[in-house]
């Protein structure tokens, strides 16, 4: 399966890994979607933006509270990140039908290099501060 998660994702902070969870099943969601030749994602990818902005939104605050020194750089990929997802929604609103692969390959990296790096390098940088 595309998006199932693993336990190898877990950043061990419940909140975090609770809501990379929902955001593998928004992906999920879309992709099965897709799959099945619906032709209105724009549901789809309306919660999957909001849902990522608010998610981006509470682990940029973690990262404040807990003066994680990579945050800058994190809140700039998720700008990126969210602006990506919403020119897909854009191209697809349009009937850019290439659009269909590009969301696919490009959540297929979001989900599986962000979370597995950018994520796991904070909450190591976390669980540091905590056991110091």
């Amino acid at each position: 399966m595309l998006f199932e998660w693993k336990d190898s994702l877990n950043v061990l902070v419940g909140v975090v890994d609770h809501q990379h969870q929902l955001l593998f099943e928004l992906g999920s969601r879309v992709h099965k979607a897709m799959r099945h030749g619906e032709t209105d994602l724009a549901p789809l990818l309306d919660n999957l933006i909001s849902y990522a902005r608010l998610h981006f939104e509470h682990e940029e605050q973690l990262m404040a509270v807990y003066h994680y020194p990579h945050l800058e750089a994190h809140r700039h990929l998720h700008g990126s990140l969210v602006a990506r997802i919403v020119a897909f929604r854009d191209r697809f609103a349009r009937g850019d039908a290439g659009v269909t692969l590009d969301i696919m390959l490009f959540l297929h990296e979001w989900l599986g290099h962000h979370l597995g790096k950018a994520d796991i390098d904070f909450a190591s940088f976390l669980h540091e501060r905590s056991a110091a």
